[in-house]
């Protein structure tokens, strides 16, 4: 009887921690990652002698009730992209730009004045978040991390002077950009990508990491710091996921995370790559948002026919269902370009 009595209060404390349509809130530490392409794919690309006509790199996307909004780099080139469009869909697919201009451009005379891309957007009320990776092609210092608010997506008041930026020294010396950035009771907390080496064009002695980062505003940073780590490049800050071990079919790089908030810890995706090898996408969790454990099924999404490498996930958690947008890269025999495809999995 006693047996008996102790398995049904085990039940009930378990039902109770439960939601009633979720008897399995938290994630296992292997979770199978059974994504579904769209066999449409890719379902955003370049458009036709327009400003985003050369590639599409680099993309956030949200749902506001019924529609689902995306913000994007552009440009004529991989050499010249510059600016951030919007395009908004209902199903996910099947999306429009808003006009034939970009939303958010490099300004002239100022830190950012050669580029801007890379956006992660976030819905904090009625207002909208955005941080970008900016920088000035005469000041090449690694990169920097801008900030902007909007009402509506389209018109964008920028913060002055970048909010984060890459440190000499460091693990994130020559290159930085955002990543997925959530609020969690009054603090932002962002996830982004360091470098070691060029971060936007790897090299057998790159590496490249996720670090972590929390703020009172979205504009004042303080970047995680294990204090048993003293010697460089981690005597300051540490990344949170690093590249893999040798043999790692992650080793070169970690970065580009898409961070989702679970019941009990978080769930990321992020790219992996082995230098001129392949590029695809995995899988981590974490109970905390610093101590990560990687998916040992990883890499969890693989490149398709239409690109060569995959980058960028986008991925949110809609009712019952997992909808991830991932970047690929595309090379057309002559230039290399960029698309982005569509991805579901069941909750």
């Amino acid at each position: 009887m006693k047996k008996i009595i102790s398995a049904l209060f085990g039940l009930v404390i378990l039902l109770g921690a439960c939601k009633k349509d979720d008897i399995h809130p938290c994630p296992p530490a292997v979770k199978e990652q059974a994504w579904e392409k769209y066999a449409g794919n890719p379902v955003f690309t370049k458009s036709v002698n327009s400003w985003d006509d050369g590639i599409i790199l680099g993309h956030s996307i949200i749902k506001s009730g019924n529609t689902f909004r995306m913000w994007y780099t552009g440009g004529h080139s991989i050499e010249t992209f510059s600016s951030i469009g919007y395009a908004t869909s209902t199903d996910g697919i099947h999306w429009e730009r808003y006009g034939d201009k970009p939303v958010f451009e490099a300004k002239p005379g100022s830190w950012e004045q050669s580029f801007v891309g890379i956006p992660h957007v976030l819905q904090d009320g009625n207002t909208l978040r955005m941080w970008y990776s900016g920088g000035s092609n005469s000041s090449p210092d690694g990169g920097k991390i801008g900030y902007a608010t909007s009402q509506d997506g389209i018109h964008w008041d920028r913060h002055p002077s970048p909010v984060f930026q890459s440190k000499a020294g460091g693990w994130y010396a020559d290159g930085i950009f955002p990543g997925a950035v959530i609020k969690e009771n009054g603090t932002f907390k962002m996830w982004f990508s360091g470098a070691i080496g060029s971060i936007t064009q790897a090299t057998p002695t790159s590496k490249t990491s996720i670090g972590y980062a929390i703020s009172p505003d979205g504009i004042k940073w303080t970047v995680y710091d294990n204090p048993l780590t003293t010697e460089s490049p981690y005597h300051f800050s540490d990344p949170v996921v690093k590249h893999g071990a040798p043999g790692a079919w992650d080793v070169t790089s970690a970065f580009s995370a898409s961070v989702i908030k679970t019941q009990c810890g978080y769930e990321m995706w992020y790219a992996g790559e082995i230098y001129n090898v392949s590029q695809n996408l995995g899988y981590a969790t974490s109970p905390d948002g610093i101590k990560w454990t990687k998916n040992p099924q990883n890499p969890v999404l693989t490149t398709d026919p239409w690109n060569i490498l995959l980058v960028f996930p986008s991925v949110i958690l809609d009712k019952n269902k997992y909808r991830m947008w991932y970047g690929g890269f595309v090379f057309d025999g002559e230039s290399l370009g960029g698309a982005i495809g569509y991805a579901t999995m069941p909750k």
